[in-house]
């Protein structure tokens, strides 16, 4: 019997990416029973690489990819000889982490994927340079530690109990996938405590706040007309100012809508904008591509004095006008189907945290209307 020979293989791809796979000749059998040659790995690299961070990336991507095709060529062989295939690879916990990254990118929203981009930036900051190998189960509770102590580069403030908590779930499918791909001798996080949080009513701008925010000056006009973009759109702070020109468009029916690219399968849906929301966008000199064209770093301190200037709280942040958005839609009675679709909720359990809100403030509502009684 031939043996069976394992070889990394390169396939270009969109967006200027090279997908890796591995060819198997002679066919083998999958895990549905049915002959194949590829095994596509959802690792990529970039085909023209533009800085240093970019090829240092394909370089480790090739250093996962290379290992894997390795990891197959042993098993094929025990597999072929029956020995037991007991092999566990040293590999660097960012390249692991980074992996199942780039796996996220073809399956998820975009939104999903900033997530997993933000908690992955952070996970590099703790685990550096530490390799599989060396982790253990101690090391898993002082990460979870880490998180709930973590303060934010962009904020210097602690990131909040929710977003510690998505990031700890994103770490434990991570050391659920090293496993799974014998990168890690045990499943460290089988009984692992996820860090728990009580789902707060979120914070939101009333109609009088806006007006105040409306007649309240800013040093960056540009950062006051994103924030009541967002307030007209759902949209979110990276979002916006990832806007392109060529990203607006005009329906039949004279209507403006933003083309939004899904990530899961690269392609376009039409989100609808008001002719007011479109005002924001009309205003903007077609100097760059982007019409928005700000960074957060510049952006937030603007953002935070003038709520200061407006005497709003200091509490606010960006996030707080897409969530203006979702419980005006709500409170003018837009049904929360439609306001999961706008915001681009993947359920609509997210969505019903906004219910909250509205229903807490038709309570203080009825409770204004007071009849005293006579007692005697």
């Amino acid at each position: 019997m031939s043996r069976i020979k394992v070889t990394l293989r390169e396939k270009k791809i969109s967006n200027g990416r090279i997908s890796l796979y591995l060819d198997y000749y002679p066919a083998i059998l999958n895990s549905e029973g049915k002959r194949t040659r590829r095994e596509f790995l959802g690792m990529y690299t970039y085909q023209k690489p533009k800085n240093a961070e970019e090829r240092k990336q394909n370089k480790d991507i090739m250093v996962v990819a290379n290992q894997i095709r390795d990891k197959r060529n042993i098993e094929l062989i025990n597999r072929e000889y029956g020995f037991k295939d007991n092999l566990v690879y040293n590999t660097k916990l960012t390249d692991i982490y980074r992996q199942v990254v780039d796996q996220v990118q073809d399956k998820n929203s975009h939104s999903n994927y900033a997530a997993w981009e933000a908690s992955y930036k952070v996970f590099q900051t703790y685990f550096k340079e530490k390799n599989s190998k060396e982790l253990d189960k101690h090391d898993v509770e002082l990460y979870r530690s880490y998180l709930l102590s973590y303060k934010s580069v962009k904020t210097k403030e602690v990131i909040s109990e929710s977003t510690a908590s998505t990031y700890f779930k994103h770490f434990i499918q991570v050391i659920k996938y090293a496993y799974k791909e014998k990168l890690i001798k045990e499943n460290l996080v089988e009984d692992v405590k996820h860090i728990s949080y009580e789902s707060k009513p979120r914070d939101y701008l009333t109609r009088k706040q806006i007006e105040s925010l409306i007649n309240t000056k800013i040093k960056v006009e540009l950062v006051k007309d994103i924030c009541f973009f967002m307030i007209l759109t759902g949209k979110r702070f990276v979002e916006v100012t990832n806007l392109r020109w060529s990203d607006v468009g005009l329906s039949d029916t004279g209507h403006y809508y933003l083309k939004i690219k899904e990530t899961k399968n690269q392609k376009y849906y039409n989100h609808p904008i008001s002719d007011e929301a479109y005002d924001y966008i009309k205003k903007q000199p077609k100097k760059k591509n982007k019409i928005f064209d700000i960074s957060y770093r510049k952006a937030y301190p603007a953002m935070k004095q003038w709520l200061k200037d407006a005497n709003l709280s200091s509490d606010l942040a960006f996030h707080n006008f897409r969530h203006t958005y979702a419980t005006l839609q709500i409170e003018s009675g837009t049904d929360l189907y439609t306001v999961s679709k706008l915001l681009g909720h993947k359920s609509i359990k997210t969505t019903e945290i906004y219910t909250k809100v509205t229903d807490k403030k038709k309570s203080e509502t009825v409770n204004k209307i007071k009849i005293k009684r006579d007692e005697s």
